[in-house]
């Protein structure tokens, strides 16, 4: 029987969330390799399964203990990752054991379930068909306010995960460097008893008494990207009579713009 790396989403709070699968494949595997041994047990019980052989796989050791974890697929067990809440390797472990597995040729197979990013965008009311997540935001102010400018001019939605203890440092610097009527959402202990949903400007969002505990998800609303200097000159050519084609031809020959990309930007002008 071939051996397989089964990626396990967990719930993120509320047990009524785990799938039929994850719950089945949880008590099927001989190993599991998870971010925190203690809450796994926890969770293992909690769902009436009889725990299996453990090992901790956090980030400080992930890298250290991944091939001998793969040793057991490739000897033909069915081997499960899981981290503490949500599914493992988004800005949780198990990322490098999941590459290293794809290194090695083995079998990784993803048992999906809920995302607090997703739970988030769900209830948000932001226009989600297109969005990225950008992990937590940095602990520094500089480099968080510089991540804050990225995503001022972002045209997808943006989330993030942010310490509750940062937070309304976040919404300060958001005030600062975000325009006018910005919109932000933010999720505290999603899925559990005390879930908390608000959303507002950043300035709205510093008027509120938001706990500083449990787990926070962030989502901006899509911003205006700023053009590149020559767009405005392209825009004025365009208005004097000038076709978009030959526009494109110019601004390529005189100030090595690619023609591709000043013909998209004012086609629909």
């Amino acid at each position: 029987m071939e051996g397989t790396l089964y990626v396990i989403a967990v719930p993120i709070g509320n047990l009524e969330d785990v799938t039929l699968r994850a719950k089945r494949v949880l008590s099927e595997v001989s190993l599991i390799a998870c971010e925190d041994t203690r809450k796994t047990k926890h969770l293992l019980a909690a769902l009436d399964i009889a725990c299996p052989k453990l090992v901790a796989c956090y980030a400080e050791v992930e890298r250290a203990r991944a091939d001998s974890i793969l040793d057991f697929v490739e000897e033909g067990k069915q081997v499960g990752l899981v981290c503490d809440a949500g599914t493992p390797a988004l800005s949780d472990p198990g990322g490098h054991l999941v590459l290293r597995a794809r290194e090695r040729g083995l079998s990784v197979v993803p048992v999906p379930g809920v995302s607090s990013i997703v739970t988030l965008l769900s209830c948000a009311g932001l226009p989600a068909t297109d969005y990225r997540f950008l992990g937590f935001l940095p602990r520094t102010q500089k480099k968080r306010q510089d991540r804050l400018l990225e995503i001022k001019t972002s045209p997808w939605v943006s989330v993030v995960f942010e310490s509750p203890k940062r937070l309304r440092g976040m919404l300060a610097d958001a005030a600062t460097v975000f325009e006018a009527g910005r919109q932000i959402v933010v999720g505290r202990e999603l899925t559990k008893i005390h879930e908390s949903i608000y959303r507002g400007t950043a300035e709205e969002l510093l008027e509120q008494e938001i706990m500083e505990k449990g787990e926070v998800v962030v989502a901006f609303s899509p911003g205006t990207p700023e053009m590149p200097a020559w767009h405005h000159l392209a825009i004025a050519l365009v208005k004097e009579g000038l076709s978009s084609k030959t526009v494109s031809h110019l601004l390529s020959t005189h100030l090595n713009v690619k023609k591709r990309e000043v013909y998209e930007s004012i086609k629909d002008y």
